[in-house]
C-alpha cells in the first residue's frame, strides 16, 4: 500500500465518521425539546414530563443554568426565590424517569443573550423550543423555529363550554358594571355574570 492510498485511506474513515456523527447528532436532536429560563421558572414542564406526554429528551443549555444562578444570586427577593425555584426544576426533571433531561454545554452567550442563543441552538440541532416568554416565542417563530409554548398547550387543554350550558360557578368579587358578579372556574378562567352582583 503506497503512501497515497494510505492518505486517502485515513481521509475517507475521518470523512466518514464525522458524517456519521453529524447525522446521529441531527437525528437524536431531532427528537429532543430546549427548555428556557422562564419554563423551567413556570414549573409546569414537570407535570407536562411526569404524565408521559413528552417522549422527547429535555435540553437544558448551560447558559440557561448560568442565567439562574446570576437570577439567583440577585438581591431581589422575587427573583432570587423565582430563579431558586428554576434550579430546582431541573433536578425534579431529571429524576423522572419517562423523560431524560440533561444540561448541555452550548458555549459562551453572545453579546445578544440567552434568547438568541436558544435561537440558535434551535436551528443548529434542529430542535423545538418550549418557552413561555412572548417575545422570545415570536422571535424564534419568526426565524422558523418549532415552539412549543406550554400556555397554549394548557389553552388547548381547557374544557370546552358550549353556549347555553349551565355551571355551578361560586362568585366570589364584584364585576366592573354595576350588575356583574365574577367568579372562576377550575381551570381559573374568569366567568362574569350579568344581574348576579345580588348573589
Amino acid at each position: 500500500m503506497t503512501l497515497e492510498t494510505l492518505i486517502l485511506l485515513v481521509i475517507f474513515i475521518e470523512t466518514s465518521f464525522l458524517a456519521y456523527n453529524s447525522l446521529a447528532r441531527q437525528k437524536q436532536s431531532r427528537e429532543a425539546i430546549l427548555l428556557d429560563t422562564s419554563v423551567l421558572i413556570d414549573g409546569r414542564i414537570e407535570s407536562i414530563a411526569r404524565s408521559g406526554l413528552i417522549t422527547s429528551k429535555l435540553l437544558i443549555p448551560q447558559s440557561v443554568v448560568r442565567e439562574l444562578q446570576f437570577m439567583a444570586d440577585k438581591a431581589d427577593h422575587d427573583k432570587r426565590e423565582r430563579a431558586r425555584y428554576g434550579l430546582e426544576m431541573i433536578e425534579k426533571l431529571q429524576s423522572i424517569d419517562v423523560v431524560r433531561a440533561e444540561v448541555v454545554a452550548d458555549g459562551k452567550t453572545d453579546k445578544y443573550g440567552v434568547d438568541e442563543q436558544l435561537i440558535v441552538l434551535a436551528k443548529q440541532w434542529n430542535a423545538r423550543l418550549c418557552t413561555i416568554d412572548y417575545n422570545l416565542n415570536k422571535s424564534a417563530r419568526v426565524q422558523n423555529v418549532t415552539v412549543v409554548n406550554i400556555n397554549e398547550l394548557a389553552h388547548a387543554l381547557r374544557v370546552s363550554y358550549l353556549p347555553g350550558e349551565t355551571l355551578d360557578v361560586k362568585l366570589v368579587q364584584n364585576g366592573q358594571e354595576n350588575s356583574q358578579a365574577v367568579g372562576y372556574l377550575d381551570d381559573g378562567t374568569m366567568v362574569v355574570v350579568d344581574d348576579a352582583r345580588k348573589f
